[in-house]
């Protein structure tokens, strides 16, 4: 397929931004918390609160800022500033000291607030660039490619802390965040200069609050039943995601003890899994079914939350990582795709992104709080890993009940 302009700009912020969510929050700051900032025995549920906080901000306001897109098609605005915001942040996090505890927590949870904000108003793009068929591959091509950025700035990064412990070589971590956000920033700028709503309709008919407007559609769910019963299917199924985003390296460090060098390596492994495989699987949903393919990689999900419980050596979390690269793109490249294509042509896109942010961005809490918990509470964070399966299964039900729905 051959994409336009716009949609080619809307797939290189999937390739900038990765290089933030699979380095920042994902490995060094979780690093940098854990050797550095917080090394009590509460750290655990102090990380949860951490990245809850501002990802629930983020959940809160989204609803009510999609009606304020939709209406005053202002969405532009929104995407621009929320990703300067996270890249000038992400840049503060190399320059501040780590010795100002609260400042260094600050800085973190702003970029992630930012960050997450522009992943809303990047997402509410998507149903102008395409309709119908195809929407599953280029949703698969953003996040395949996405995955491929997080490689090309993982290799800088890999160099400057290869051997480097903490706290002895902050600095070099402190390096790192600066070579993140300058690769954010430069990957950015086709999306801030070409990208496009194509086929956006303002809403002249909305006349009422942003409020009212969300509380008016919450009251009417029955006439977007399917819609919301697949929101709340995401909402488990991130539950389970972001669990494993915000722990894995933790759980490497803490429970297996694998170095610095040896968590950048098995993250590296799954992106170069998950390039492919992200493309591939999406690809193949055009033939097989979007919901179809989904289901199977929560199904597989189910499994991987599972293993991640016995796992006790190197070996086996390098195994793991194989088939967690497998769908970790194809999963939420298909969530957004699927309500791309329940809410297309509609004049509300935005809102119920920002519905679909509400329920993603929220089950980045519960998810982390409880593995949190759990982790404290029993000492052992594979038990903690059981509450996984949990989620998985949960949505998993709820996704064959929309089955007859959705229009493949």
């Amino acid at each position: 397929m051959k994409y336009s302009k716009s949609q080619w700009s809307w797939i290189s912020y999937d390739f900038a931004n990765s290089a933030y969510h699979l380095l920042i929050p994902t490995v060094l700051f979780p690093l940098l918390y854990k050797s550095v900032l917080n090394t009590g025995t509460d750290s655990d549920f102090v990380w949860s609160l951490i990245v809850a906080i501002p990802v629930l901000l983020v959940g809160i306001i989204a609803p009510f800022s999609g009606v304020i897109m939709d209406k005053k098609k202002t969405i532009r605005k929104f995407f621009i500033i929320s990703v300067l915001i996270a890249i000038f942040f992400s840049l503060l996090l190399g320059l501040v000291n780590p010795s100002k505890y609260w400042l260094t927590l600050i800085v973190f949870m702003i970029g992630l607030f930012a960050f997450n904000f522009s992943q809303f108003s990047y997402n509410s793009y998507l149903p102008g660039q395409i309709k119908g068929k195809g929407v599953a591959k280029l949703s698969g091509m953003g996040w395949g490619l996405g995955y491929l950025g997080g490689i090309l700035c993982m290799i800088p990064v890999y160099i400057i802390i290869k051997g480097k412990t903490l706290p002895n070589d902050i600095v070099n971590y402190q390096f790192a965040f600066i070579i993140v956000a300058v690769f954010f920033f430069l990957f950015s700028l086709p999306s801030i200069f070409f990208l496009k709503n194509n086929d956006f309709v303002t809403n002249d008919n909305l006349n009422s609050s942003s409020f009212k407007k969300v509380f008016s559609s919450l009251k009417d769910w029955k006439n977007n039943k399917h819609i919301f019963i697949f929101l709340i299917a995401l909402y488990l199924i991130n539950d389970g995601l972001s669990t494993l985003v915000y722990f894995t390296s933790i759980f490497a460090s803490s429970t297996l003890k694998m170095s610095s060098t040896e968590i950048l390596n098995s993250f590296l492994f799954v992106q170069l899994v998950g390039v492919p495989s992200t493309i591939i699987l999406t690809s193949l949903s055009e033939r097989i079914g979007y919901l179809r393919m989904l289901i199977f990689t929560v199904i597989l999900w189910v499994l991987i939350g599972i293993s991640f419980s016995i796992v006790n050596s190197i070996t086996q979390f390098y195994i793991l990582a194989l088939f967690v690269g497998l769908v970790i793109g194809t999963t939420p490249a298909l969530g957004r795709a699927i309500l791309s294509r329940f809410i297309e042509n509609r004049q509300d896109s935005s809102e119920f992104f920002g519905f679909h942010t509400f329920t993603s961005r929220t089950s980045s809490i519960i998810g982390p709080l409880l593995f949190g918990i759990i982790s404290v509470a029993t000492g052992n964070q594979q038990i903690a890993f059981l509450s996984l399966g949990v989620f998985f299964i949960l949505g998993l039900i709820l996704l064959f009940r929309i089955r007859t729905s959705f229009q493949e």
